[in-house]
């Protein structure tokens, strides 16, 4: 029996708690956000977490920016910009950090 809030669960850890970078899972992540698969349905993070998958060349991602894009206002796209630049660079933070303490240790 398929549990959608396990899935989101698993992808939701192997994408943010380790933050693997993987544009496969950061799109998993926009597609259960935009459909509210396993989570609450929220606009606003499918569109961030296309946007982390879309810089990675994936294809599909791209087309789901798109086409978000074309249902969302100016407004909320400035605003969704700007949470998927703190959603990067966090990203980025945090794997700065871990290869640094893998470095040291």
């Amino acid at each position: 029996k398929k549990d959608p809030k396990q899935a989101f669960n698993y992808v939701y850890n192997l994408e943010v708690t380790q933050n693997t970078g993987d544009e496969w899972a950061e799109y998993l992540l926009g597609k259960y956000y935009e459909t509210g698969y396993g989570t609450k349905k929220d606009i606003d993070k499918a569109y961030v977490w296309y946007r982390m998958s879309a810089q990675n060349k994936y294809k599909p991602a791209i087309k789901a920016v798109a086409s978000l894009k074309n249902s969302m206002n100016a407004e909320q796209i400035k605003n969704d910009d700007k949470l998927y630049i703190v959603t990067r660079d966090n990203a980025i933070k945090k794997m700065l950090a871990e290869t640094k303490y893998a470095i040291t240790h």
